[in-house]
């Protein structure tokens, strides 16, 4: 995923690849950018757990992607919460929404009513 906007303390970086992005459709054979993404999803490990919570958090706040996904995992690599983000528009940054256990339940982009144990399956 393209950014749009460039980072302005690593200009020459332009793309983050998340775990998980659903972007609108389009007919162009063309990159995705930050700006075709509806939703982003991380699935937080040891190694990435600042990066996904603090570097992309606000990236793609300022990116303008509106809902943000942190997925993290117990001891055994299983879904033990997941954390919700909105974008608030004026200020550019999330608000957590809500801290998802045992099922995620969304109504935008689109409604999503799964149990994790589906999830973890």
């Amino acid at each position: 995923m393209h950014y749009v906007a460039s980072r302005l303390t690593s200009p020459g970086f332009s793309f983050r690849r998340p775990d998980v992005v659903l972007n609108r459709c389009f007919d162009e054979d063309r990159k995705v950018m930050t700006s075709d993404a509806l939703l982003v999803v991380e699935v937080g490990s040891p190694g990435s757990e600042y990066t996904d919570t603090v570097d992309k958090h606000a990236e793609y706040a300022r990116e303008g992607i509106r809902t943000y996904l942190i997925v993290h995992l117990d001891a055994d690599r299983r879904n033990k919460i997941i954390q919700e983000f909105r974008l608030d528009w004026a200020s550019r940054t999330y608000r957590l929404a809500d801290t998802h256990q045992e099922r995620l339940v969304l109504t935008d982009p689109f409604p999503v009513d799964i149990a994790f144990t589906a999830l973890d399956a």
